[in-house]
C-alpha cells in the first residue's frame, strides 16, 4: 500500500501504479475501494484513488501526485467528500 501512487479504472479492469510501475487487475474500482483502508485512500473521481500521502498539491481541480507525473482531476461528485477529508487530515480530528 505504502507504493501506490494512485489508482485508476477502466471498465472492470483497475491499473495500479506503484513505484514508477504499473500492475493491470481485473476488478471493479468500488470493489478495490472497498477494500483500502478509507483513512489512506480517498476516491476522487469516477475512475481514481489516491492515498492522502500521494497528495503533492492541489490547484483548483487538479491534484498533482507525488512521486509521479500525474495530475489527477478531482470530480464534482468527489469535491465535498474530499474537501472534508482534506480538513480533517490537516487541522486534526
Amino acid at each position: 500500500l505504502a507504493t501506490i501512487e494512485y489508482i485508476e479504472s477502466v471498465k472492470n479492469y483497475v491499473t495500479i501504479h506503484h513505484s514508477g510501475k504499473k500492475t493491470l487487475v481485473y476488478i471493479s474500482l468500488k470493489e478495490l475501494e472497498a477494500s483500502l483502508p478509507s483513512d489512506q485512500f480517498i476516491r476522487v473521481h469516477k475512475s481514481f484513488i489516491i492515498p492522502f500521502s500521494g497528495i503533492e498539491g492541489i490547484e483548483g481541480n487538479l491534484i498533482t501526485i507525488r512521486n509521479s507525473r500525474a495530475e489527477i482531476f478531482l470530480g464534482d461528485t468527489y469535491k465535498t467528500s474530499f474537501w472534508e477529508q482534506v480538513r480533517r487530515k490537516t487541522v486534526g480530528k
